[in-house]
């Protein structure tokens, strides 16, 4: 073990967190931004302003994923990365520069461990890292009743506690997040000519779905095994085909930027 890093007997995150604090001066890798966010539009062109990266933001999530890393480590918890930080690792291996939190996904089977680990409302403790997980079951973007941090019923997402999507969200004050997803994997009758009796294994998201009310849903191949990715400079467990699952996402031209900096006024559009 390098020295430095919380021990083998650390076994909570309110230990964890503790202890993180004495190698948390750990710095991410120096952010560049890539050509590809500067688009050719004649409203762009004459400008040299470079749009801000919120590196206040971006080094949070990098001390959250690096706690989560540990923690998941030491609980032998599977999962992945997911959504935006999954295509940010693809795309340039970082951060994406509008991006507000990390995106992760653990295997169904495991959430019964990521809930014995959670803080029980009402015990948040600003000066550490936290980690909470719903109260109820799960629902569409949040769009149902959860509890805030004081453990009181919301309709609105009031505070970072307020979720009913995502499993769990670990976090730290106000400053960022890691929205923790969960998934099963379920057996779906495909029937076709060939093979009428064909079961194929899908890998679905609880709680997900857009306005049709389609869950995300991908092959169990196109998840497992699990590969590894470069994110921020830290190995990640990421899909083995992360291609298909971000083409499921967000459509094929997914390495096309949502928002590019517009150099003439400094700013993201």
């Amino acid at each position: 073990m390098k020295s430095g890093q919380p021990s083998s007997t650390t076994i909570g995150p309110a230990q964890l967190s503790t202890i993180y604090r004495h190698w948390a001066d750990k710095k991410p890798p120096v952010y560049h931004i890539h050509p590809y966010y500067y688009e050719i539009r004649a409203d762009h062109i004459g400008g040299n302003h470079s749009c801000p990266v919120n590196e206040g933001r971006r080094k949070v999530a990098y001390h959250l994923l690096r706690y989560w890393i540990e923690l998941t480590n030491k609980h032998n918890i599977v999962w992945w990365i997911t959504f935006g930080t999954l295509l940010g690792a693809i795309r340039e291996k970082d951060f994406i520069p509008y991006d507000t939190d990390v995106d992760v996904e653990v295997l169904g089977d495991y959430e019964h461990i990521v809930r014995s680990l959670a803080v029980r409302r009402g015990q948040i403790n600003p000066n550490r890292i936290n980690l909470i997980t719903r109260i109820g079951s799960a629902c569409q973007h949040d769009g149902g009743l959860k509890y805030d941090c004081e453990g009181y019923w919301q309709t609105q997402q009031t505070d970072r506690c307020a979720i009913c999507y995502p499993l769990g969200r670990l976090f730290h004050g106000e400053s960022g997040y890691i929205d923790i997803y969960s998934s099963v994997i379920r057996a779906v009758h495909c029937s076709n000519p060939l093979n009428p009796n064909h079961i194929e294994f899908t890998v679905e998201q609880q709680g997900s779905g857009h306005l049709d009310k389609k869950p995300w849903m991908v092959r169990m191949r196109e998840i497992f095994p699990l590969s590894t990715c470069v994110y921020m400079g830290l190995n990640v467990p990421c899909p083995r085909d992360a291609h298909s699952v971000l083409t499921k996402f967000y459509g094929k031209d997914y390495r096309k930027p949502s928002r590019f900096c517009n150099s003439v006024t400094g700013e993201w559009s």
